[in-house]
């Protein structure tokens, strides 16, 4: 399940109408784990863009937010669970290619029966450690801290939604 928030995403071009699979009870989490995150952003950030996957197997949420903070744009990725929330910061588009890259490769690599291992980043400000790996479940994203590691899957179908969410991040970066 993908929620989209901000009137800025709606206004983007090329964007595909909201998902209309939202659940009441998770919507209270995905409030929860925008807010953790917002938190972990500096101060004068302010949300322009912001989308949430939940997976219901491991409990967890892939919040992505891209933001202006002190006139700089910058994109979040975190892994939202019981108030804790690792995240990766990509301070600008050239550390958001890496990221792009990184799931450019994922989305080409056959879903099967063998894990496959696409890639990681470390965040050279909290030195958080995000990986992708893909297998017959669907992609699935972990993210470590200093104290946890958040797993999260991103369904087969899911996945086209999260690919144009990524887009527009890309776009908002860009400009």
């Amino acid at each position: 399940m993908r929620t989209l928030a901000t009137p800025e995403a709606d206004a983007m071009p090329g964007k595909r109408p909201h998902s209309t699979k939202i659940k009441r009870r998770p919507a209270l989490s995905a409030m929860l784990g925008l807010a953790v995150l917002v938190l972990v952003l500096p101060r004068a950030a302010l949300a322009d863009v912001a989308a949430k996957f939940h997976d219901a197997d491991y409990g967890t949420d892939l919040v992505l937010i891209a933001n202006v903070s002190n006139g700089q744009k910058q994109a979040a990725l975190g892994i939202t669970k019981d108030n804790n929330s690792p995240t990766m910061l990509f301070p600008g588009l050239s550390s958001w290619t890496q990221f792009v890259n990184l799931w450019a490769r994922a989305k080409a690599t056959p879903q099967g029966d063998t894990k496959v291992k696409i890639g990681t980043i470390v965040d050279p400000n909290s030195g958080n450690v995000m990986g992708i790996d893909v297998n017959k479940g669907g992609v699935f994203f972990f993210i470590t801290d200093s104290s946890s590691t958040q797993l999260f899957v991103l369904k087969k179908s899911d996945q086209s939604l999260f690919d144009d969410d990524v887009d527009n991040v890309t776009l908002f970066l860009s400009h």
